[in-house]
């Protein structure tokens, strides 16, 4: 028996190599083939509603604090001049401000804001 050399008997070899591996790949991952050729499962459906969700929640509040601001609140809701609103004075009342949220210069723009109003911080 001879061994033939040339191009034309690795050509065949390789063709033949790419023919099993393409036959090993069918066979053996045929659910992998079928997932990619379907449309998305309901979990990722449900997964993908869920993040877009949660995203215009987040962008939603952004959007309201920044056009809320910070502490609007506090000048709207304590304003003695509004109807409704008890008279009392502000220098009566003795207030402690602590920073308990983490984010720095919180409690120093609340004190500052209160002393703005006339509150003894």
């Amino acid at each position: 028996m001879t061994r033939q050399s040339g191009p034309k008997p690795r050509r065949e070899h390789l063709k033949n190599l790419r023919r099993i591996r393409k036959d090993k790949d069918i066979t053996r991952k045929p659910a992998a083939r079928k997932a990619a050729a379907e449309p998305g499962s309901l979990f990722t459906n449900l997964g993908l509603a869920l993040i877009i969700t949660v995203l215009v929640v987040l962008g939603g509040s952004a959007v309201l604090q920044n056009r809320l601001g910070s502490f609007d609140f506090v000048s709207s809701s304590l304003d003695p001049s509004g109807a409704g609103l008890p008279a009392i004075d502000p220098a009566t009342i003795e207030v402690r401000v602590l920073n308990g949220c983490g984010a720095p210069g919180a409690g120093r723009r609340m004190t500052t804001r209160l002393r703005d109003l006339h509150f003894d911080v």
